[in-house]
């Protein structure tokens, strides 16, 4: 990521470098639980274009066969990961994710 005047951009590095450590870090920062019921979980990329949110939902699938999709949230898009990769999901990022912030991993 990278800002152009004072907007965020993604420059096209970012898609080949989406590591466990970068989603785990990505997670405590911009992630979180899908709704109330749900093991989903959710990226909050609303800084972002559509175009570059898929791009990068796109890279993540790629990736890690998430089977992510992009949605509008206020009219400004987001990244949902299905509850059914929500173990593949820690399992790949939690010794990326700090004690202090795996309470953002458990069900609401």
């Amino acid at each position: 990521m990278f800002l152009q005047g004072n907007k965020k951009v993604l420059n096209t590095t970012v898609f080949d470098n989406i590591t466990p450590r970068v989603l785990g870090r990505w997670f405590m920062d911009d992630g979180g639980i899908n709704g109330n019921h749900s093991h989903g979980i959710q990226f909050n990329t609303q800084s972002f274009t559509i175009s570059e949110v898929q791009q990068l939902c796109n890279s993540i699938n790629n990736k890690y066969d998430f089977n992510a999709w992009v949605i509008l949230k206020k009219n400004k898009p987001v990244i949902n990961l299905p509850a059914k990769k929500y173990e593949t999901f820690v399992n790949i990022t939690d010794i990326h994710i700090e004690n202090s912030m795996k309470h953002k991993l458990k069900m609401r």
